[in-house]
C-alpha cells in the first residue's frame, strides 16, 4: 500500500493542529494581582553626573564599534586565507 504513510501522516498532522488550537498561549502561570502604577524614579543627577554618564555610554559604544570591525576584518583575512588554501590544495590534487 503505498498510499498508507500518507494517510496516517495526514492524520497525525490533523489531530496535532487541533491539539495547538487548544492550547492558549496568551495566558501566562505567573499573574500577578497587583495593578501597574505610575512609575517614580527617585534618581535625580545633577549635570557634571548626567555628562560622565553620558561620555561612558559613548566610550562603550565606541568599544563595541571597534570590536564588531576587528571581527569583520580578521573574519574576512580568515576567510582569505581559506580560499587561497583551497586553491592551492585544488592545485596539488589536480
Amino acid at each position: 500500500m503505498a498510499g498508507g504513510t500518507h494517510i496516517f501522516d495526514m492524520i497525525k498532522r490533523l489531530r496535532e493542529n487541533e491539539n495547538l488550537r487548544k492550547k492558549n498561549y496568551f495566558k501566562s502561570k505567573n499573574t500577578y494581582s497587583e495593578k501597574p502604577g505610575p512609575i517614580h524614579d527617585d534618581f535625580t543627577a545633577s549635570g557634571t553626573k548626567r555628562e560622565q554618564i553620558r561620555r561612558e555610554i559613548k566610550m562603550e559604544r565606541a568599544r563595541g564599534i571597534r570590536k564588531s570591525i576587528f571581527v569583520f576584518v580578521l573574519s574576512m583575512v580568515l576567510t582569505g586565507v581559506l580560499i587561497v588554501l583551497g586553491f592551492w590544495l585544488l592545485k596539488l590534487i589536480l
